[in-house]
């Protein structure tokens, strides 16, 4: 199957573009986002279910003035992180790894779920943050990888080009996941 990867600066639409893909998709999918909450100087990130809001679990602290991260929280990625990944393996078509930074590239064991996903027979649709890690190195050199810079020249483009791809592989045409006849 495909590991497709999208990575580009921060705010530029990798996260718009793999909502637009799954929501064009008639699959099971599942996997984890990101998502910053703001407090005073302090800007807390979860790891949370993208399908489930409320599965969430406190991944790093950072200082907004410093713009520093100054807590990593392992045993979250290495518990609920590595849980939502493997489940999403187990169970569904499609997985979302969204994102994958320096943060994550800290925790042993949710590495190694990440590389049981990219190993699988499933669909893997994620983020690459821009950071030059061995971790990330090492995903981005896979040959089962295709990774795509996102910019706001090709991010319109970027979800029917990933579609076209999965589609022409036959990754999603059969009855349980096929491409939505929608898509424009």
């Amino acid at each position: 199957m495909y590991n497709i990867f999208l990575t580009g600066e921060k705010g530029i639409g990798k996260t718009t573009i793999i909502n637009k893909i799954l929501s064009r998709i008639n699959c099971e999918a599942d996997g984890y986002t990101v998502k910053p909450i703001i407090e005073g100087t302090l800007k807390h990130f979860y790891i949370t279910s993208i399908k489930d809001d409320a599965k969430k679990a406190l991944m790093a602290t950072g200082d907004t003035t410093k713009r520093k991260i100054i807590n990593i929280y392992g045993d979250s990625l290495n518990k609920f992180g590595t849980e939502l990944v493997n489940n999403s393996v187990n169970t569904k078509d499609i997985i979302i790894l969204d994102e994958i930074g320096f943060i994550e590239s800290k925790c042993s064991n949710f590495k190694n779920s990440i590389i049981n996903a990219l190993n699988s027979n499933k669909i893997v649709i994620g983020v690459l943050k821009e950071f030059n890690g061995d971790f990330i190195n090492s995903i981005k050199k896979r040959e089962d990888v295709i990774l795509f810079t996102v910019s706001e020249k090709n991010r319109d483009e970027l979800p029917g080009v990933i579609l076209n791809i999965l589609t022409r592989r036959g990754d999603t045409n059969d009855s349980t996941c096929k491409k939505s006849s929608s898509y424009s």
